[in-house]
């Protein structure tokens, strides 16, 4: 991908995206020479050219979905932008919940 503003078809719904510090592992994402409108599409139209290009041919389909998780933090899935790791942002969203409930139950499991 590339990560310039300048390039995002629409930077206001990838705000997160802007300045973002470009890793090395980024030159191997199936995506790096793909169009970002592809992973940043207009509200109303889906992933469906996305998905396929994540799930079935990105190297680095994991640390992608990380960097999300680690830049979208708790935000809700309005605050979420974009297909990142093969997951939309609703589904990133339900993720951040479940890893939250896991948490908390192995904390509580633990006494902490």
């Amino acid at each position: 991908r590339n990560w310039d503003s300048e390039r995002i078809h629409n930077p206001r719904r990838a705000p997160r995206l802007t300045g973002m510090q470009r890793e090395p592992w980024q030159d191997f994402a199936a995506c790096a020479e793909i169009s970002p409108e592809i992973f940043f599409p207009d509200i109303g139209y889906g992933f469906s050219q996305a998905r396929p290009i994540c799930m079935t041919k990105c190297k680095v389909r994991i640390l992608c979905l990380e960097k999300a998780m680690a830049l979208e933090g708790k935000a809700s899935h309005t605050d979420r932008h974009g297909m990142w790791g093969g997951l939309s942002p609703n589904e990133r969203t339900a993720l951040a919940r479940k890893r939250a409930e896991e948490a908390k139950a192995s904390q509580e499991l633990h006494g902490l």
